[in-house]
């Protein structure tokens, strides 16, 4: 009871539960469509949408990469592909390719709705393409907005095989 004499009824404190994003590279399209579709509280398709809509998402709202090499041929290669989505996602260049799309994809990871899911991409990167995809991309970036971590970053710096740099992503070692 508190001093008025009103009983204090005390809500039990939730625990936190630390955000941690993985990425899974499956084989194709159609076997990342079937598994997002499979598991739709666990993993997100982050795949670009097909008109039909099969994928689990819409032209408007998805978390695909706008940057493809169709309709941004100067950007012919997978890492600039990536750097590009890097620099859209967190608003720092590209700002009128897809703003309506940006800002539905940072409300998403603002509401929580991308954290502890398993992202799904169509294929593994090579590393001779930069060995990393948009997925890659977007997991550390929502990891970084959201304080959590990316399973499996790898634990020790690795040099950037053109730059022969080694540095920092937002949660991942690179």
């Amino acid at each position: 009871e508190d001093p008025s004499g009103d009983l204090v009824v005390e809500k039990p404190v939730e625990e936190e539960v630390p955000v941690t994003i993985k990425v899974q590279n499956l084989k194709n399209v159609g076997e990342t469509n079937k598994a997002a579709l499979a598991d739709p509280e666990g993993s997100v398709n982050v795949l670009r949408s097909t008109s039909s809509g099969r994928s689990g998402m819409t032209r408007e709202k998805n978390y695909g990469n706008p940057f493809t090499q169709w309709h941004f041929p100067d950007l012919d290669s997978v890492p600039k592909r990536v750097k590009a989505f890097e620099a859209w996602l967190a608003g720092t260049d590209y700002k009128n390719v897809e703003p309506k799309r940006r800002n539905w994809i940072l409300e998403q990871i603002d509401a929580g709705n991308l954290d502890n899911k398993t992202l799904l991409y169509y294929k593994t990167i090579p590393k001779s393409e930069g060995g990393r995809s948009h997925a890659d991309a977007l997991a550390d970036f929502i990891a970084d907005r959201r304080g959590g971590t990316v399973e499996g970053a790898p634990k020790t710096p690795l040099k950037d095989t053109k730059t022969k740099k080694t540095g920092i992503y937002p949660s991942r070692i690179i």
